[in-house]
């Protein structure tokens, strides 16, 4: 008998492309561009005060409490502005007792016999090496340490691109590249219509992963400071220092509105990537008879965009139909959807210490 070829996630998605009925000529995927690209401008305006603060409560956590023209008036008199910081001492706590009690697993076997927990057996030793070799423990306290101090974390479930690791990855991803749908109700995030993660990466690395991109990848090359990056998503107005005060306007005395204040000179030719994961709907052959909770069958597309074009897009290899990412929530706002730390409560009166200080 003639053994099956295995097929590839990249030859699985393909399949899935094809399956979908998806228009692939050039006018349509420049509309499904448009639409992603309104889709996170429209996100990144939503959430820029909230990305704004969050930025903030991280920085209080690091004892920088002080405006900048409160502490030159301070050296201007002979004083030091002094930080008695009381908010670390509690996420210090939190974040200890994240880490004393993180719990082990075990696959159980549904059904009764010897073969079934074999292969339970089995299923538990497999988990248990790809959490050892991604370090996943780790991985989720670095999640629990961004949702502590501002509010959210996230933790990336995919196949690896590195064949030199495990091939199914485990990590954490800053909250700081990821941009998500919070109109969405449930907090997994599985109504959620979009998730979109930004990376600034080295035009060799760009290169190296879309060698047949060239030209559209050095359309949109960068060599200018971080003052620059965003110049073309912001409408050109080339004055956002970074995502996080977007639609705030730019004020350089804030250093916590910042992605990375020390790579503010960065001279380095680079590009912004965003990948984007979105459910699409797909039509169904009969109409719902049941009501309008969930009429519709969706399917995850992903897509990796610059400002003006669409590198790759292809439909979700991924059988379970879900978002890779999961969300790490501390708290979020009822009204909103947006999250917020156990920091944000904590200000108040540690401003009050530090003016009183």
């Amino acid at each position: 008998m003639k053994k099956p070829t295995a097929i590839t996630p990249e030859e699985k998605a393909n399949e899935l492309t094809a399956s979908s009925g998806l228009k692939m000529d050039a006018e349509s995927v420049r509309q499904r561009h448009e639409q992603r690209k309104a889709w996170f401008m429209g996100e990144a305006a939503r959430q820029a005060a909230n990305r704004a603060m969050m930025a903030r409560t991280e920085a209080f956590y690091d004892g920088e409490q002080w405006k900048h023209e409160d502490a030159e008036e301070l050296r201007a008199r002979g004083q030091r502005p002094v930080v008695y910081n009381e908010i670390k001492p509690t996420i210090d706590w939190l974040l200890g007792t994240e880490r004393r009690t993180r719990v082990d697993f075990i696959v159980v076997a549904e059904e009764p016999g010897p073969e079934a927990s074999e292969d339970a057996i089995n299923k538990t030793k497999l988990m248990k090496w790809l959490d050892a070799t991604n370090r996943a423990g780790f991985e989720r306290s670095h999640a629990a340490d961004d949702a502590f101090k501002g509010g959210l974390g996230w933790m990336e479930v995919g196949l690896r691109g590195d064949k030199n690791g495990p091939p199914i990855y485990i990590g954490a991803e800053s909250w700081r590249n990821i941009i998500y749908d919070s109109r969405a109700t449930k907090k997994d995030l599985s109504d959620a219509r979009y998730i979109f993660r930004i990376k600034v990466v080295d035009l060799d690395v760009a290169l190296a992963c879309f060698p047949d991109k060239e030209q559209q990848i050095r359309a949109c090359l960068q060599e200018g400071d971080d003052t620059k990056i965003f110049h073309d998503w912001m409408i050109g107005s080339g004055l956002i220092t970074s995502l996080d005060d977007f639609g705030m306007g730019s004020n350089n005395d804030l250093d916590y509105l910042m992605d990375s204040p020390v790579d503010l000179f960065n001279g380095r030719p680079r590009v912004m990537l965003l990948e984007c994961w979105s459910r699409i709907p797909v039509h169904n052959t009969e109409p719902n008879k049941y009501g309008i909770a969930d009429p519709i069958t969706y399917k995850v597309m992903c897509s990796i965009m610059t400002e003006k074009d669409t590198l790759i897009e292809a439909m979700s290899p991924f059988r379970h139909d879900r978002f890779p990412f999961i969300p790490v929530w501390a708290y979020r706002n009822k009204r909103t959807g947006l999250p917020y730390g156990p920091i944000w409560q904590l200000i108040g009166p540690q401003e009050w210490k530090v003016l009183v200080a």
